[in-house]
């Protein structure tokens, strides 16, 4: 949804927090089926739309990244170090910063 209101309109960048949002173990973005649609939702916005290789390989990354997460959790550690790898190839700039700093949340409970 948000991609597609994105190609109609301009977004805006506000500082302050508008909305709450709570997570729960069975909510929709915790299971891997919504990364996966990922790949069919951002095949559909490229048909509609000429973005660029860059903007393409960006947002790949980006639902690499949430695999590796999801499978991290599940303690898939192979599957995971396979899509945290594949991230890193499709934005190494993105994935240096995640490495420097630390930012790579993905705890097991």
């Amino acid at each position: 949804m948000w991609v597609r209101i994105s190609e109609v309109a301009q977004f805006h960048y506000i500082s302050d927090f508008l909305v709450g949002y709570r997570r729960h173990s069975g909510q929709q973005s915790l299971q891997r089926r919504q990364w996966e649609d990922g790949f069919t939702i951002l095949k559909d916005a490229c048909a509609r739309h000429s973005y660029g290789l860059d903007i393409k390989r960006k947002r790949l990354a980006v639902l690499y990244y949430r695999f590796g997460q999801h499978d991290f959790r599940q303690r898939q550690f192979a599957s995971a170090a396979k899509n945290f790898f594949l991230a890193g190839l499709l934005d190494p700039v993105r994935a240096t910063k995640f490495l420097m700093t630390g930012s790579i949340k993905c705890s097991v409970s």
